[in-house]
């Protein structure tokens, strides 16, 4: 979703809702164990304590509750800005897919994980509807590349099948090809 400044600001001051009354799940422990050691001079503010970390312009924000049962989770963010607050993807996503995870460096994406992929989707109709041309893939890999070109831009697209016995969870890997004019110490 893409927000205003202001609206983001707000979002990444919220301390969230009290924890429920439940036991934690192992994963909530291991969000807590993780927000810890990221930050290692968190805010404390009455009964919640905020962790926050910003990487690769990206920020990781955390609100734990002090409860008598233990720490509990309150809240988890993670919020990663553009240009003007946005980013295109470097393929349209299927309908249905979403930007998963992304890569920068400096001021530039150079990588998205685009999934789950719809069942009988074939992303390749919305690239091409956008003006990209595909080139030949190398069909005889399960993990067949294919770069994808408009103009002087291209992308290389794979497809990560879902693992064996997790069916329809396919993703897509789409990144920029290694630029063969900078040097190696530059990637």
């Amino acid at each position: 979703m893409t927000l205003t400044t202001a609206a983001r600001d707000a979002r990444l001051a919220a301390v969230g809702d009290p924890a429920p009354p439940r036991d934690p799940h192992s994963m909530e422990t291991a969000v807590i164990g993780w927000l810890k050691q990221i930050d290692p001079k968190p805010v404390r503010d009455g009964p919640v304590t905020r962790y926050k970390m910003t990487l690769n312009r990206t920020t990781f924000r955390g609100v734990v509750e002090v409860t008598p049962a233990g720490n509990r989770l309150r809240l988890g963010q993670v919020s990663w800005p553009g240009a003007g607050g946005s980013a295109e993807p470097l393929l349209p996503p299927p309908a249905g897919a979403t930007v998963f995870a992304r890569r920068w460096s400096g001021d530039r994406v150079v990588a998205d994980l685009v999934g789950p992929i719809p069942v009988g989707s074939d992303p390749a109709v919305g690239w091409r509807a956008a003006g990209w041309t595909p080139s030949a893939a190398d069909a005889s890999s399960p993990l067949a590349a294919t770069t994808w070109a408009r103009g002087p831009d291209s992308r290389v697209a794979v497809r990560l099948p879902s693992p064996p016995g997790v069916p329809n969870r396919d993703y897509l890997l789409i990144f920029l090809p290694l630029d063969p004019n900078r040097s190696e110490t530059a990637r």
